[in-house]
């Protein structure tokens, strides 16, 4: 409900404000951006990740060629990071995708969906140790490019993305066995054409 709000505040903004001239999406693109997450991780032989969703800050990089000016195929990093300050560990989840952008109309709301990698690192104690894994990521969401310019554009975005790190290693001996994780993104950022 929140990214529907989100949207059509978006829309309504970039038909009042003036700002909404031709947006010219060609050639390569590149943005970054910032927002929240709501995280969840848990491990198929234990109980101490299954502990509910936990908040925390979110940052994302894009970068790829506009095919069309309805599509547009590129390489997209999502990250996730958390502090315990009881345990004085950080907690991070990482998700690096290609996708692909479909815009359907002219205007600037536009749908993407990709697949590579997710990961999850733990840090901390007081030896600094980290545990580890690496596996399949998936990633989908939705967004709206608000123009700021003819080649620039202000894009809020909801992005839900999952990882199956798999076993989290220490020094290369598993610890936690099939662990997974997914966050659900809301952000904004600057996209450049």
């Amino acid at each position: 409900m929140r990214l529907s709000l989100a949207l059509a505040a978006a829309a309504a903004l970039t038909l009042t404000s003036g700002l909404a001239h031709a947006q010219t999406r060609e050639g390569f693109y590149f943005g970054g951006g910032a927002g929240w997450g709501s995280a969840k991780a848990t491990c198929a032989d234990c109980n101490d990740l299954d502990n509910g969703r936990l908040n925390s800050l979110t940052a994302h990089l894009r970068l790829g060629k506009t095919v069309t000016s309805r599509l547009a195929i590129g390489a997209e990093l999502n990250g996730w990071f958390k502090h315990d300050d009881l345990f004085d560990t950080d907690l991070r989840l990482y998700d690096a995708t290609l996708g692909f952008s479909i815009y359907p109309s002219d205007a600037g709301l536009f749908v993407k969906a990709g697949v590579g990698i997710g990961r999850m690192e733990v840090t901390g104690g007081d030896l600094g140790e980290k545990i580890s894994g690496t596996g399949l990521g998936l990633m989908a969401g939705v967004g709206y490019d608000i123009p700021i310019g003819s080649t620039t554009a202000l894009t809020p975005m909801a992005t839900y993305w999952w990882g199956k790190p798999g076993d989290l290693k220490f020094e290369g001996v598993p610890l936690d066995l099939g662990v997974k994780h997914n966050v659900l993104e809301i952000g904004v950022g600057i996209t450049f054409y």
